[in-house]
């Protein structure tokens, strides 16, 4: 078992104190967890169409004659995107047997259903990714025995490969699919001796891997990542070959020939007689410049496999077998040269030593500063409340007077109103006694 080594590079170089700056160091050490990553196996288009047609319709002496000289003469540079990807064998007619390890560290015979299986199109490949599901494996202790550890192994049909000569392996980390440009791959070179079976030198691959992983720093350091799963993406290469893929569609009519296709779409791939025209030429640069402006920044986590074969030998099938790692996995992570408090520490030890600025005497005086005002306004909120209940007061009087003068007013009506029924009734009086002394 590795222990865990951090291995420091030179220091870090010091443009000012700027909190922009980052350090690097290496971190080596050995997982104690291995989950495999997804394994990508990409054949020539035109050659893996012609296999798969020929064996539809099965494979007469002929064809096995004529077969170099058709496939020379293959041609799918007016084909849809939905056609290519239908002339190709299916995810579940490429595989024939599959071994798996199992908990025990045994290999035992499995079906394709433990794997998640994908087909698309990129760059005039059809490729098939091959993930296992939901699989881990603790960590390879070390033991007496001669063979190293060993993921799965994946027999393919090899009557649809027969016109395959060459495959190019990749490896990309599970749940994200190929976007972008890979890390490394290794490619593989094999001669068809049975055009029936497909079997040949150089069938029998065995694939190992070396993994690097990365960690940058987000704003506002230098190195400015993003989460681009915030933004409803997987990774960088995954805005980019959208980008790619919406604007080529809407200006070209057409699917850029380095986009990730697995859905059966009716457009056309640009090919190589695209690029012979200047005028298609220059707009594809365009798109390209244009999607690399729209997603320049680089993602904060990046993880690398980077395949290697360790051996190649013949077999009647094409036979790909997955190996552990056997180096220590490095890792590489970015961490701040100076930290925010280290910073304003700096500055204002900077300001206190040329400037006579002291930090002890600016808290002072805010925090004087500061209780002036809140006295000021406690003053303000005093002398307001103060002209409000002098208002209300002054309401209060007021309405009172108003009140005042209308009872008086109201008085004065029912005096007078008194003083005229008196009158009256006196007038009324001396009436009836002068009628009685007449």
């Amino acid at each position: 078992m590795f222990r865990l080594v951090k291995t420091f590079l030179p220091r870090c170089k010091h443009h000012g104190a700027s909190c922009t700056n980052t350090c690097v160091y290496l971190s080596i050490a050995k997982p104690r967890k291995l989950s495999p990553p997804a394994l990508i196996m990409c054949f020539e288009q035109d050659a893996l169409t012609l296999s798969y047609t020929l064996s539809s319709r099965g494979l007469r002496s002929e064809d096995s004659i004529n077969f170099s000289a058709n496939l020379v003469s293959s041609n799918s540079a007016n084909e849809t995107v939905y056609r290519l990807l239908k002339s190709t064998p299916t995810t579940d007619e490429i595989v024939r047997e599959v071994y798996v390890r199992n908990r025990h560290g045994l290999m035992e015979q499995g079906n394709s259903s433990e794997f998640v299986i994908k087909k698309f199109f990129k760059q005039g490949y059809i490729c098939y990714s091959f993930s296992l599901k939901n699989r881990s494996f603790l960590h390879f202790r070390l033991s007496n025995g001669l063979e190293q550890p060993k993921f799965f192994s994946l027999v393919l049909e090899g009557k649809y490969l027969r016109g395959c000569e060459v495959t190019y392996f990749y490896l990309d980390p599970q749940k994200q699919n190929f976007y972008g440009d890979n890390g490394g791959f290794a490619e593989n070179y094999r001669t068809i001796d049975n055009l029936k079976t497909g079997g040949g030198l150089r069938n029998w691959v065995t694939l190992t891997y070396r993994t690097y992983r990365s960690r940058v720093l987000p704003w506002p350091y230098s190195s400015n990542c993003i989460n681009y799963t915030d933004i409803g993406f997987e990774t960088r290469e995954h805005c980019y070959d959208s980008c790619l893929l919406r604007r080529s569609v809407e200006e070209l009519n057409k699917v850029h020939y380095s986009v990730l296709i697995s859905q059966k779409l009716n457009y056309t791939v640009t090919d190589f007689s695209d690029l012979t025209r200047k005028v298609t030429r220059q707009k594809l640069y365009d798109l390209e410049s244009t999607c690399n402006d729209d997603c320049i920044q680089p993602n904060c986590f990046n993880v690398n496999h980077v395949p290697q074969i360790m051996s190649t030998t013949n077999s009647t099938q094409p036979i790909t077998e997955l190996f552990a790692p056997i180096e220590p996995e490095i890792q590489s992570r970015d961490v701040p040269f100076i930290t925010m408090l280290d910073y304003l520490t700096y500055l204002l030890s900077s300001a206190s030593f040329w400037l006579g600025f002291s930090p002890l005497v600016a808290t002072f005086k805010l925090r004087s500063f500061l209780d002036n005002k809140q006295t000021n306004n406690t003053r303000d909120l005093n002398l307001l409340t103060s002209q409000k209940l002098r208002k209300y007061r002054l309401e209060a009087i007021q309405s009172n007077n108003y009140q005042n003068k209308r009872f008086n007013m109201i008085f004065d009506r029912l005096r007078s109103l008194e003083s005229t029924l008196t009158s009256v009734m006196l007038l009324k009086n001396n009436h009836f006694i002068v009628q009685n002394k007449r």
